[in-house]
């Protein structure tokens, strides 16, 4: 049976609305096309099929823009089986206090925003709000993303400390994402963008093997030569984000128009980030450690 995307990249109209398209992908600044009079599956058929045009004509990430996260999730899980390399990136809630809260998220929109680094990907699917959120620039995601390999030279403790400053959390076992857990020579950890957990076997200050294990069972899977490991968190304090901070908390604490009650809470806040500790409050000085980077900076 067809789909209706095969069916409409024979009709006149979406011929002609391509070629539209087409003049402006290598216009300098092109105009905006308006198309009107579809509904339902002959709108997701259209946009499936304009991407699939645009990728054919150019080497660009077509980004597409949905009113809510319902018709994210329906355009994009269209677009997959239609063949085309699609991934949502959705909208986070900000964390503002020191509580606990679970980052899984942040690591979807990371692994979103390495694919579209390397190039995998030819349509993400998002809505306003999510692309123009503040998230890691390009440049600190490509630096803090790490590349292990059999025979690589890294000791246990380094790998840890690594592991901790990637944002991932220290456990006795590993048993999701963004965790980690250290035995002696041996390093697991699970990271959003992979389908299993890797454990890291050394010997002295060498990776002797790589090998994916189940969580539930801890029981090895099969070993493998090498892996990339995102950060766990999308917001991860660097030290100049560090003395931005600190520089903002010290110019509140000493307003006069503050309650003690406030006062007191930026001193925690101030202790927090001057040891490196937690920050789970850390969203509330976002704009100071990703100052401009959004989804339109990869």
């Amino acid at each position: 049976m067809l789909k209706i995307s095969s069916l409409i990249r024979e009709d006149r109209e979406f011929l002609s609305a391509m070629d539209t398209l087409s003049e402006g992908l290598v216009r300098e600044k092109p105009l905006p096309i308006v198309i009107n009079g579809l509904s339902g599956g002959a709108t997701l058929a259209f946009v499936s099929s304009a991407v699939a045009h645009a990728n054919s004509v150019s080497d660009g990430t077509a980004v597409i823009f949905v009113p809510t996260e319902e018709e994210r999730a329906r355009l994009c899980a269209y677009l997959i089986p239609d063949g085309i390399a699609a991934a949502e990136y959705k909208s986070r809630e900000p964390v503002l206090h020191n509580i606990s809260a679970s980052h899984d998220v942040e690591r979807e929109r990371l692994s979103v925003l390495s694919r579209l680094l390397s190039g995998g990907l030819r349509a993400v699917v998002t809505t306003p709000s999510a692309a123009l959120s503040l998230t890691m620039p390009p440049q600190l995601l490509s630096t803090l993303s790490l590349s292990l390999a059999v025979g690589d030279e890294i000791s246990p403790d380094g790998l840890a400390k690594r592991l901790t400053s990637l944002g991932f959390n220290p456990v006795d076992a590993v048993e999701g994402r963004g965790q980690f857990a250290r035995r002696g020579g041996i390093v697991d950890f699970y990271g959003a963008n992979m389908e299993f957990a890797v454990r890291c076997e050394f010997f002295g200050d060498e990776i002797d093997r790589l090998s994916s294990f189940d969580t539930g069972s801890q029981r090895t899977l099969e070993n493998i030569d090498g892996i990339s490991i995102l950060p766990a968190r999308e917001v991860v304090v660097d030290n100049a984000a560090r003395t931005r901070m600190l520089a903002e908390i010290d110019r509140l604490i000493s307003s006069t128009e503050i309650s003690e009650e406030i006062r007191a809470r930026l001193l925690r806040e101030r202790a927090s980030v001057d040891a490196l500790g937690s920050m789970e409050f850390r969203d509330k000085y976002l704009p100071l450690i990703y100052e401009r980077a959004t989804l339109f900076s990869y």
